[in-house]
């Protein structure tokens, strides 16, 4: 699943892609891609505007149009295995295409995903299409970059929780944009242990937990610039020092070996030996 890093990365290598471009036309070949918006009302509002900016919101793409009645913008949620493809007719030489948008300059940006949960969505600013994704964006959580999460913030979050802290690390209610692998990773700088109550961490480890957060996800967006290379899709995840390692490997810390446990049916990666 792409993370807060790849979309990150994602928007920047699309913006000078597309903005600015004009949507000619739109095709929805699946029509489950929408998402709190009907096919019909989707190509309505979309048609016609155009793109005038990118920014991520958690594991979301918001792509910001200009109708010419007003300012609204199309949210998209790649899920598991979404990609984003840019080019000239490349809506006829891939797999799994959802949607399409064409735009007047003959080139098109395509959504596609084998699996098919990819979700798009549209709202506009003053309220009069998409209020439903509207106040869904509204109730999302902190983003872990932001300033304003700070330890202290992080008590308050955790307080009186029951889930464990790789669980409300993933919670989008609480904080957005760290999925499984990025969890392991902040969690294994930090030393804390993914099982551990979240409600349990000290001060301490809760302000070691935020500057993991920003060490980790900073460090994460320029490998990821390196790996992808302009490309607006695929996973750069090779410099991770737990998430998915082979049996017996060794913690790059401490040079005990990296253990694999559920959590909540997430495959989960740590060092016993160091993260407590």
């Amino acid at each position: 699943m792409p993370e807060l890093p790849d979309l990150e990365i994602y928007r920047e290598n699309l913006q000078p892609l597309v903005i600015g471009k004009q949507i000619a036309s739109v095709s929805i070949l699946y029509p489950k891609t929408m998402q709190l918006i009907s096919e019909e009302d989707f190509i309505r509002a979309v048609s016609g505007a155009t793109l005038t900016s990118i920014r991520r919101l958690g594991k979301r793409l918001l792509f910001g149009l200009d109708t010419g009645e007003g300012c609204g913008w199309m949210a998209v949620h790649l899920m598991m295995y979404g990609e984003i493809r840019y080019g000239i007719d490349v809506s006829s030489a891939v797999k799994g295409l959802r949607v399409c948008l064409r735009f007047t300059s003959g080139d098109e940006l395509v959504f596609l995903d084998m699996s098919a949960w990819t979700k798009i969505g549209y709202y506009s600013e003053d309220g009069s299409i998409g209020q439903g994704m509207q106040r869904r964006l509204a109730m999302l959580g902190h983003e872990p970059l932001d300033a304003d999460l700070t330890p202290e913030v992080l008590r308050r979050l955790f307080a009186g929780e029951t889930k464990t802290v790789k669980e409300c690390l993933m919670d989008h209610k609480l904080i957005i944009g760290i999925g499984n692998a990025y969890s392991d990773e902040i969690l294994w700088q930090a030393g804390i242990a993914p099982m551990r109550q979240a409600a349990s961490l000290s001060p301490e480890g809760l302000h070691g937990l935020r500057s993991a957060m920003q060490t980790v996800l900073v460090e994460a967006i320029d490998k990821v610039r390196i790996g992808l290379q302009g490309q607006t899709y695929g996973e750069v995840r090779d410099f991770l020092h737990v998430h998915s390692r082979p049996k017996k490997k060794q913690c790059d810390r401490c040079g005990g070996l990296i253990e694999r446990v559920e959590i909540k049916t997430r495959g989960s990666y740590f060092c016993p030996r160091c993260q407590k």
